[in-house]
């Protein structure tokens, strides 16, 4: 109901709405849904203890995301025909998602019960707790590669729209670009669940981050109106990887929570996920930090009336697609040979069902 209060606020504000109304409703928000998201993932890591099964729900989760992002980038431009302005159609996206998302929400609890408790009633200290967590090798590399992965995504996703406007040169056309993106990615995902069953998870993600620093490369030939086709094959191409870094990682994690569980007797799968996001976030405010940092140190400015240099114009592109392929190479380093494979995964899963207690 918090979240749903705050997105009516935010969409669709009353009249004479400013400053304070829009930083007391995004706080709102942000609580409400990050509230929801992490009992929500955890569920989703909890609901199968497979390690290929967990990749087709993770998947279904991302891919409902990525849909129901498709179809909010496009509302305005479908009721346009209707003589609704943006205004309209953020009130009509609030009131979707009024009415739908306490139905899907029922649904989800009425159709996906609990797993039986496999893990112990008495709890760790929360000094053991976090000592056993730093000795949990996986969990420490894995999310290292996480957070250097998602600030490469972070960096162009700031600057995707001064890209297209300063070193493309075609601002109206920031609505398609973006939402072929995200189509994409939609397409690809089954690709990279089919994959990783053949490769395993962090082979698969590993080959994504190589895809996407190639095409990437592609991004810094982009110099002008007369490279749009370029950038348009850069933008549909890159995300084919998307899929990939919103499916994989999670699931990786899910079965990084199942050592933990075999070496402490505790499900802390909603600790896990609560760092995953305290990470997802980090890695995005440290991207912000870096784009704008650095273009602010080239002289960049985003003005129409600006005229940016040369070299404020190369800055904007290195930052957009240079720097994030130095980073993802160093995530795939990080990912490749990860130790929990599917056979060891299974051999955790296989000792924490045999030392479950019996059901109280």
């Amino acid at each position: 109901p918090a979240a749903l209060l705050s997105i009516y606020m935010l969409f669709a504000p009353p009249a004479g709405a400013g400053a304070l109304h829009l930083g007391i409703w995004s706080v709102a928000l942000s609580l409400s849904w990050t509230a929801m998201l992490l009992p929500y993932n955890a569920w989703g890591a909890e609901i199968t203890g497979d390690y290929f099964e967990r990749n087709k729900v993770t998947a279904a989760r991302e891919v409902c995301v990525l849909l129901g992002t498709v179809i909010a980038a496009s509302l305005p431009a479908a009721l346009a025909p209707l003589g609704a302005d943006l205004s309209d159609a953020l009130r009509a996206l609030a009131l979707g998602v009024i009415v739908l998302m306490p139905l899907t929400v029922a649904f989800a609890v009425i159709a996906a019960p609990d797993r039986p408790e496999l893990t112990r009633r008495t709890r760790l200290s929360l000094g053991a707790g976090l000592k056993t967590l730093r000795e949990n090798g996986p969990f420490k590399r894995l999310i290292a590669a996480y957070l250097i992965n998602a600030t490469a995504n972070g960096l162009p996703a700031t600057l995707f729209l001064y890209f297209v406007s300063y070193r493309l040169g075609r601002p109206d056309l920031q609505g398609p670009l973006l939402g072929l993106y995200f189509l994409t990615g939609l397409l690809a995902a089954p690709f990279w669940v089919w994959l990783a069953k053949h490769q395993g998870k962090d082979k698969a993600w590993t080959y994504a981050m190589a895809w996407a620093c190639l095409i990437f490369l592609g991004a810094l030939m982009v110099d002008g109106p007369e490279d749009l086709m370029l950038f348009v094959a850069v933008s549909g191409l890159s995300g084919l990887g998307l899929g990939a870094d919103l499916i994989l990682p999670a699931s990786i994690q899910a079965d990084v929570v199942d050592l933990d569980t075999l070496e402490t007797g505790e499900q802390r799968t909603g600790l896990f996920f609560a760092l995953w996001s305290l990470a997802t976030k980090g890695a995005l405010a440290f991207a912000v930090f870096l784009a704008f940092g650095g273009l602010r140190i080239a002289g960049f400015e985003a003005s129409p009336e600006a005229a940016n240099s040369d070299g404020a114009l190369w800055a904007l592109a290195l930052l957009y697609a240079a720097l994030p392929v130095l980073l993802k190479l160093c995530a795939m380093r990080l990912m490749w040979g990860f130790p929990i494979d599917a056979d060891e995964q299974t051999r955790i899963r296989a000792e924490i069902e045999a030392r479950a207690e019996p059901a109280a």
